[in-house]
C-alpha cells in the first residue's frame, strides 16, 4: 500500500541564509554566499573563495561545524512541523546525508602534536573517536525520541538527496509514520579544498 507523503516542516543553514526564509529571499534576490575563505589560510591554494556558512554561535554540538548545522536545521524543521499545535511523535526515524565521512580535521591534527593525550572521560573519549556523522545522527535521534535506528548516507554530493528520497520511501511504504531527513557537511578545510583544487573543480576567477 502506498501512503501519501507530505512535507510539514523545513530547516536550512546555508551560506546565504541561516533559515528557510533568509535562504529563499537570497535566492530570489540573486545574493551569492561566496566570499573570501576565513576558516583557514588558503594562501597556498589557487582558489581562495568559497561559500562559507556564517555561523553566529559557538560550536556547541561537538567540534565539527556540520554537527551544528544539522542540529539547527533539525530544530527549525521540527518547530515548523509543530507550529499548528500538533507536533509529530512516535514512529519517527531520521535519514541523514553527509557528503564525506571523515574525522574532524582540526581534532585529527591535534593528535599529531607532541604531548597529546586522549581524553580520560569515557563520554569524551567516545566523542573523539566517533565520526561526526555518527554523532550528528545519534544527537538528533536522541533529541527527538526516534524509536528506529537512523539511516546515514555517505554519498558525496548526492547525500542529502539520497536521504530525502529514502525518507520518502520509508513513509510511502508504511515502514515509518514520519521521517526527519536532510543533509549536512563542511568541506571548507585544508583537505577538502586542496582535493577539489587538484580535481580542477574550484573556480580561480
Amino acid at each position: 500500500m502506498s501512503h501519501r507523503v507530505v512535507i510539514t516542516g523545513l530547516g536550512a543553514v546555508m551560506p546565504n541564509g541561516n533559515n528557510p526564509e533568509e535562504y529563499r529571499d537570497s535566492l530570489l534576490a540573486g545574493r551569492s554566499g561566496v566570499g573570501p575563505v576565513t576558516l583557514f589560510d588558503p594562501a597556498t591554494l589557487p582558489t581562495r573563495i568559497a561559500a562559507e556558512v556564517k555561523w553566529p554561535g559557538e560550536l556547541t554540538e561537538g567540534t565539527d561545524r556540520k554537527m551544528c548545522f544539522a542540529a539547527e536545521a533539525a530544530r527549525q524543521a521540527f518547530a515548523q512541523a509543530g507550529s499548528s499545535g500538533s507536533a509529530p511523535r512516535g514512529g519517527g526515524r531520521l535519514a541523514l546525508g553527509v557528503g564525506l565521512e571523515i574525522y574532524d580535521i582540526a581534532a585529527w591534527a591535534e593528535t599529531k602534536k607532541p604531548g597529546f593525550e586522549m581524553p580520560q572521560e569515557h563520554a569524551e573519549r567516545m566523542k573523539f573517536v566517533h565520526m561526526p556523522s555518527d554523532l550528528s545522527a545519534h544527537l538528533i535521534s536522541d533529541q527527538y525520541g526516534f524509536d528506529a535506528p537512523p539511516l546515514v548516507m555517505i554519498s558525496t554530493c548526492a547525500a542529502g538527496l539520497d536521504a530525502i528520497g529514502s525518507a520518502f520511501r520509508e513513509v510511502a511504504s508504511g515502514r515509518s509514520q514520519w521521517m526527519m531527513a536532510g543533509g549536512t557537511d563542511t568541506g571548507i578545510n585544508t583537505m577538502g579544498m586542496t582535493a577539489h583544487c587538484k580535481l580542477g573543480t574550484m573556480s580561480t576567477r
